[in-house]
């Protein structure tokens, strides 16, 4: 039986493999477990070389995170990573182009204004000529305008065109769910499908719902302000996702309903903790809006909520930032960063990381993509910052001055009092 690596083992272990990292050679290694599964019917590549989700980009953003290496091997990877950009991959922060430009933003070592500009022009020219026919699909957060939006929201600084580009989509969404705030046909006026799916009910989730989209509304207010509408349309939105949520029967932790239907009953939502559909990264979402409204009482609430399930992670399975554990731990130092103090406590979470580690996986860590979890057909080695090993490399290590992965999420609490 071999033994349980430290913390820092397993930290210098990937983070060697993974900045000396050799696409064509390595990626044999991530065949044990096939570089493409099924779900739903639907092929999904394992390796998305110029994703920030799943590729190269992500690995950039872990380095930036890591901030130990040599200068001609970044530049290496670096130059690697944008020989595989291109238009076609689309713009979103998971995926696309806002994604790339997202790795670029926020490092002191390296200089990427250029870089930068021109994703940023790109981006500009797409959405304006789709600004009178925006598919149902563009409107989330991991693959939509929000996700865009928190791209920009790190360059508000750098002209007017990108301020300009952030009010734009403030009035998009307010013209697409309006800022009446007594509708009485929220399923009908609010139903949207996501990733091309046939279904329209309400997705309220952070990465693929209406959490996501609040949470860019809110950050966009600390960065160009606001107005009655959107305020109104904010304000719709959380009362919608609050609408759904209960307390669980012990009362130390909310549940949230991720989807919405003419029969939802939130006495039947099953608990699920992650980032992209669960508390923790609803009670994020509900946090801002807490102090979007100056509202210190459910301020606490919502912290309390996301302390006890980041504290009490036994029900969580997967290793990865979006579905698991690793993101626990992230969000947990993004709000202890916040409070000043070790406020959560993630040592629960990082110590079921670090046993999970395993050395019959040249990566250490064989997750769940895609799937119920206990499903061993969607069992993958990942590399990418949202569902593989770099962004568990990323929780594990200590926070630095690189915070761009945090807007990626719409996890960053820049410009936020906090009231408690």
């Amino acid at each position: 039986m071999a033994l349980q690596r430290s913390k820092q083992e397993i930290i210098d272990d990937l983070s060697s493999k993974l900045v000396h990292l050799d696409v064509e050679k390595d990626l044999t290694k991530l065949a044990q477990h096939g570089l493409k599964i099924q779900y739903d019917h639907t092929e999904y590549d394992v390796w998305q070389e110029n994703s920030l989700m799943g590729g190269r980009f992500g690995i950039l953003s872990m380095m930036l995170r890591i901030d130990e290496f040599d200068e001609a091997i970044f530049k290496y990877q670096f130059n690697n990573a944008l020989k595989s950009v291109n238009p076609k991959q689309g713009l979103s922060i998971f995926d696309g182009l806002a994604g790339v430009g997202n790795t670029m933003i926020g490092t002191k070592k390296y200089d990427f204004t250029n870089v930068v500009s021109q994703i940023e022009l790109y981006i500009d020219k797409i959405i304006n000529d789709l600004s009178n026919d925006i598919p149902d699909s563009m409107i989330e957060h991991g693959y939509g305008l929000a996700g865009i939006g928190q791209f920009y929201l790190q360059r508000y600084d750098v002209g007017e065109n990108v301020v300009k580009q952030i009010i734009s989509l403030q009035n998009y969404y307010i013209s697409r769910f309006g800022d009446d705030t007594n509708s009485d046909n929220l399923i009908k006026d609010w139903a949207f499908s996501t990733l091309g799916q046939e279904t329209r009910d309400i997705n309220l989730s952070v990465s693929h719902g209406l959490a996501g989209v609040m949470i860019f509304l809110i950050d966009s207010t600390i960065r160009v302000g606001s107005n009655q509408k959107l305020d109104n349309l904010i304000t719709k939105i959380g009362e919608l996702i609050s609408k759904y949520s209960i307390w669980d029967e012990t009362n130390n932790f909310r549940l949230y309903a991720t989807n919405l239907s003419n029969d939802t009953d939130i006495h039947n939502v099953v608990r699920n903790d992650s980032w992209c559909y669960g508390t923790s990264g609803f009670e994020i979402a509900m946090l801002k809006y807490a102090i979007f409204n100056k509202d210190t009482v459910a301020a606490e609430k919502c912290l309390q909520s996301l302390k006890y399930v980041i504290e009490h992670s036994a029900y969580v399975r997967s290793f990865s930032i979006c579905h698991g554990l690793a993101g626990l731990v992230f969000i947990g130092n993004i709000v202890n960063n916040a409070l000043g103090y070790p406020y959560i406590d993630v040592s629960e979470a990082e110590e079921r990381i670090i046993a999970g580690y395993t050395d019959d996986d040249y990566f250490g860590y064989a997750d769940h993509k895609l799937g119920v979890v206990g499903d061993e057909d969607n069992l993958t080695t990942d590399l990418g910052m949202l569902t593989g090993v770099s962004g568990i490399l990323y929780a594990l290590s200590e926070p630095n001055y690189y915070n761009a992965f945090e807007y990626a999420m719409g996890m960053n609490m820049t410009g936020y009092e906090f009231l408690v």
